[in-house]
């Protein structure tokens, strides 16, 4: 049974990929950085920080 950390991190991971094709690996957050995102759902979280980091979806970027 997944915890429900491990269930946030994967939602937000899947809300940065959809978007943003990154996961917060590739984005550089530890867990100092990920805390300050994690009273907001996993979904919800991703999109606050593409918004505080100006992150351009990657499809806007194909066009």
């Amino acid at each position: 049974m997944s915890s429900p950390q491990s269930d946030w991190l994967h939602a937000f991971d899947e809300a940065l990929w959809r978007v943003y094709a990154l996961d917060h690996h590739i984005a550089g957050l530890d867990n100092v950085l990920l805390a300050r995102y994690a009273h907001l759902s996993g979904a919800q979280a991703a999109q606050q920080f593409a918004v505080d980091h100006a992150l351009v979806p990657v499809d806007t970027c194909a066009k």
